[in-house]
Formats: structure tokens, sequence, C-alpha cells
């Protein structure tokens, strides 16, 4: 397997070695792409616009599966050089749209601070796919919409009309499960009932974008819902009577040996913990209570 392949039909995948961006071949000259990967790896754009004229491919769109910048980050090169559309889904088209919008989630770090890295993940829509819609016609092509929230609020699944899903994030492989000490849901109760969903989908193949191509997902569904609940008992058994979120974020990061560099990687470990929090005390594993101007939790059982 190259690093651009035939999934099936005229739904092919381009693997950057950090993401997989599905190509729907609307013709000999002409695509759509499912997401359009990171521009934070150094050479990742120039891969992907090499790789596209290699094939003698032009993009007329682009679907973007949600708005975290490892999936929006090409869309700027893209635009400029095709000229073409940006499609998104729900909220997150108006929240990647701009830097101001995206400021708002970056709440712990200094605007001045966040202006370059916030630049870079502007996601430009072009186009906003109203919420509720089940299909997408481009170029007289049908594109299925399925909304799949979760790891991100507005996160969707892209079905082609190779009957082949494009399903982001909703669901991470075998490899990248191993190596992950805290996967990321904003919404973890929400986000298993998606993987269910996606897993009682029959579709022929699933592009997966942290990595790889699946024939069937029961099984990884499942695993995928099993590596959460255990890293929120692992989170659990770091709260002890009285901490603050503050105290909590500090003994997961030295339970589980996360490497923090710098503030901004202490404020992305935050966004990362916060829904295990959130979690545990939806399904009253800890409890919160407020005292002397802090929010203080504890274990329950």
């Amino acid at each position: 397997m190259g690093n651009f392949f035939c999934v099936k039909g005229n739904t092919w995948c381009i693997d950057t070695k950090t993401t997989m961006i599905g190509v729907y071949r609307l013709n000999e000259r002409d695509a759509v792409l499912l997401d359009s990967g990171s521009a934070f790896q150094p050479d990742e754009s120039e891969f992907i616009l090499n790789t596209l004229d290699a094939e003698g491919l032009g993009v007329k769109a682009v679907i973007a599966t949600h708005g975290h910048w490892d999936h929006t980050g090409n869309n700027r090169a893209l635009r400029e050089k095709y000229d073409c559309r940006i499609y998104m889904y729900g909220s997150e088209a108006y929240t990647s749209k701009n830097i101001d919008n995206l400021r708002f989630m970056w709440s712990r770090m200094a605007f001045q601070e966040m202006r370059p890295l916030l630049a870079r993940m502007e996601a430009l829509p072009t186009d906003y796919i109203p919420e509720g819609e089940t299909e997408l016609e481009i170029c007289g092509r049908k594109f299925g919409i399925l909304h799949t929230p979760g790891h991100s609020r507005s996160h969707i699944a892209i079905l082609t009309e190779d009957n082949v899903a494009m399903i982001g994030d909703a669901i991470m492989t075998e490899q990248v499960l191993r190596h992950s000490k805290l996967p990321y849901a904003e919404n973890i109760a929400v986000d298993f009932r998606t993987k269910r969903k996606l897993a009682a989908l029959r579709c022929d193949r699933y592009i997966l974008s942290h990595k790889g191509v699946l024939d069937d997902l029961r099984e990884i569904a499942e695993q995928n819902i099993s590596h959460y609940i255990k890293r929120a008992e692992a989170v659990a058994s770091c709260v002890q009577d009285g901490m603050s979120f503050d105290d909590i974020a500090a003994a997961v990061i030295m339970d589980m040996h996360i490497h923090i560099r710098t503030r901004f990687d202490f404020s992305d470990i935050c966004v990362m913990i916060t829904p295990f929090v959130q979690y545990l005390e939806e399904i009253g594993r800890i409890e919160a209570w407020y005292e002397n101007g802090y929010l203080r939790y504890r274990r329950k059982r």
C-alpha cells in the first residue's frame, strides 16, 4: 500500500504519515477531499499538493469531518491553489471560521500569545452544511452526512457513493490506542453512543483518520470504549479528597508521565483532562462541591 491508494471504486486515500485524507475522484481530473490534514507538520502541505499533482487531480471541494487543526490545516493552501469550496457542518464551522472565534477555545492562554497558532487553525469554510442535513451534492455526486458527535460537538462521518465511510476521529485504530495515554473526546458519554452507532453501520470500508482503513468497526469500537473507561478510571485514581481541577491535572500529569514543556502544553492537556472529570462526575464516580473560592472534588467509591 503506497502513499496514495484506492480504498474502493472512486474512493481513494492519501496517507500523510500523520493522517489519512479521503479523496473521492469525480473524474480523471477532479476530486473532493475528505479532510485536508495538518499544516503543522513541516512538509505535509507540500506532500498533499505534490501527490494531487502527480495524479493530475484538481480539488473541487473539501468536506471536513470536524474543525480540529489536523483535519482542516491545509484548507488555506488548497483554497489558494484550486479556489475550491470548503464544506463544514454545524457549530464547528463557525467556531473555526476565524481567529476571534477560535480564541475562546483557549481560555487559559493570552490572546496575543496564541494569535500565530490560531492563524494556522482557521478552517476558512465557504459553505455551511445545515445541522440535521443528511446529504450533500457536489458536482452531481452525493455524499452522505452522518452526525457523529462526541470527539467534537459537530463531528460528522462522510459516506461516498462507493459505500465507504470517512469517520475522522470518531474511532481510533488499535495502534493509536496502544500509544494513547489520554485520548480526547469533548463529551465522552456522547462519544460512546457515536462509536456504537458507527459500529452498526454496514459500509464496505471505513477510513479512520488516525490511522488506517478497516472492513468492520464492531470490535474496534468496543476496544475504543474500553480504553476510554480504563483511562477514566486512571484519572479517578488520581483524585484525592478536596482537590481542585488544577490539582487533579497535576496529579494526572505526574501519574501518567506526561511531558509538559510549555504553558501551551499544560493548557492543551487540561482541555483533554476536563472531559474525563466531567464524565466521572456524570457516572457518579466523583463528586464536586464549592468551598472557600474553589471547586473541589473527591471520589465517591
